[in-house]
C-alpha cells in the first residue's frame, strides 16, 4: 500500500484538559473531530497538571512538555514517521516549545496546521512568534478565529503562508440551546470563568455594588478561584444578599447554570483573550452578553447584537445596560433573541470551513509536495 492511498496519522500538539481552559477545550474539540474521520490520532499533551502557577507545577509542566517533544521526535506509525501535524499555539513562553515541534516537523517535511488562540502576540509583535512563523515556513496553514485576527496577524508578521479563518463557533454548531427562562424577573446576571483579576472579577464586583440592594436582579458567579488576589474581589461581591457563588462547574451543571441566566458579563482584561468559548456558549443559550472588546469579542458582539466596550468603560456601560433592561423587559428579550440568532449565523457560516479543514488534515499527500 502506497503512502498516498492511506489515511495519515495526525499528531495533535498542545495543551489538553485537564485542567480546563479555553485553548485546551478547543484542542480537545479538534481531537474529537479529527478522530471521527481517522482512527490514527496521536496526542502530545504539553499541559501542566493544574492551573496552579506555583513553581512545582511549572516544573511539572516543563517535564511533561519535554517528554511530549521527545516522544514526538521519535514517533513512528506503520513503519514511517507520521505525516501530519496540528499545533495549538501557546500565548507566551510556551511558544519556545512550539518552535521545537515546528522545527522537527519542518525538518521531516510534514504538513502542519497551527491554530492561534491568543491576541497577546497579535496586539503586540513578538520576536518569539516571528521565529515560530519563520520555522513553520510557507507550507504551514495558519488557523485564526476571526477576520480581525487574520488581518492583524498577517500584517504584523508579513505572512505569506495560507490563513484560514475559523470561528470556535464551528465546534459548537450542534449545541444550540433553546432559552429555558420564560420570564426575566429577576434578571439573572452571570460570571463564568477562571476567577482572576485578569478575567475581570474586580470589574464584575464593581457592577454588583451598583445593584447590591436591588430585588429585581440576581448575580451568580461560577468558576474556580485561580489566584489568591482574586479572593478579595469575590468576597466583596458575595457580601451582597443578591449574589451567589456556586464554585467550579462542568458538564451538565455548566449547562444548567447557563440555562438559568439572562445576561453574561465577561469583563476580561486577559492579554491572551481571543474568542472565548464561554461567550459563544452563552450566545447559543440565548443569553445577552456585555463584554470587553479584547480579541474577537467585538466581532462576536456584531453577530449577536451584544455589547463589547473598552475595559475602562466596562463597569459604567454594564450598569447602564442593566438599568435599561430593568426598565424595559422587552429590550432584554430582544437582546437575548439577537444573541441566539447571531450564534446560529456564525456557527453555520463556519461549519463548512471546519469540515473542509478536517478533510484536508486526514488526506494523505505525497511528502515531496508537503
Amino acid at each position: 500500500m502506497t503512502a498516498s492511498s492511506r489515511r495519515p496519522t495526525v499528531c495533535l500538539v498542545g495543551t489538553f484538559p485537564p485542567p480546563v481552559h479555553g485553548m485546551a477545550q478547543v484542542n480537545e474539540l479538534m481531537r474529537q473531530r479529527v478522530a471521527l474521520s481517522t482512527p490514527s490520532v496521536v496526542v502530545f499533551n504539553t499541559a501542566a497538571p493544574a492551573l496552579d502557577r506555583r513553581l512545582r507545577m511549572r516544573v511539572q509542566r516543563i517535564g511533561r512538555a519535554f517528554a511530549a517533544l521527545l516522544s514526538f521526535s521519535f514517533h513512528r506509525t506503520s513503519g514511517r514517521l507520521a505525516a501530519h501535524v496540528y499545533i495549538g499555539v501557546s500565548g507566551g513562553w510556551g511558544q519556545l516549545l512550539d518552535c521545537c515541534f515546528a522545527a522537527i516537523a519542518r525538518i521531516l517535511r510534514r504538513r502542519v496546521w497551527v491554530h492561534h488562540h491568543s491576541f497577546a502576540y497579535v496586539d503586540r509583535k513578538s520576536r518569539l512568534t516571528a521565529l515560530l512563523i519563520e520555522l513553520l515556513g510557507k507550507g504551514a496553514t495558519h488557523i485564526v478565529l476571526c477576520e480581525k485576527m487574520a488581518s492583524r496577524l498577517s500584517l504584523a508578521y508579513k505572512l505569506t503562508a495560507p490563513v484560514l479563518v475559523l470561528s470556535n463557533a464551528a465546534f459548537l454548531a450542534s449545541s444550540v440551546q433553546k432559552a429555558s427562562r420564560a420570564s426575566s424577573r429577576p434578571i439573572r446576571v452571570g460570571y463564568l470563568s477562571n476567577i482572576t483579576v485578569a478575567k475581570g472579577i474586580d470589574l464584575y464586583a464593581n457592577v454588583v455594588q451598583a445593584f447590591e440592594k436591588s430585588t429585581e436582579i440576581e448575580f451568580i458567579i461560577a468558576g474556580p478561584i485561580a489566584e489568591p488576589e482574586a479572593r478579595q474581589y469575590l468576597d466583596t461581591a458575595t457580601s451582597a444578599e443578591n449574589v451567589q457563588y456556586v464554585g467550579p462547574i462542568y458538564g451538565d451543571k455548566k449547562l444548567e447554570f447557563l440555562a438559568a441566566l439572562d445576561v453574561l458579563l465577561f469583563p476580561s482584561k486577559y492579554a491572551n483573550e481571543a474568542e472565548p468559548l464561554v461567550v459563544l456558549e452563552a450566545m447559543s443559550h440565548g443569553i445577552a452578553v456585555v463584554s470587553t472588546d479584547r480579541g474577537c469579542l467585538d466581532c462576536l458582539a456584531g453577530y449577536g447584537g451584544n455589547v463589547a466596550v473598552n475595559e475602562s468603560d466596562f463597569v459604567q456601560t454594564a450598569i447602564d445596560q442593566l438599568q435599561r433592561w430593568l426598565a424595559d423587559e422587552t429590550l432584554l428579550a430582544e437582546a437575548k433573541s439577537a444573541s441566539a440568532a447571531g450564534f446560529t449565523k456564525l456557527a453555520e457560516a463556519n461549519r463548512e470551513a471546519l469540515d473542509s479543514l478536517i478533510a484536508d488534515m486526514v488526506t494523505t499527500r505525497s511528502l515531496k509536495n508537503a
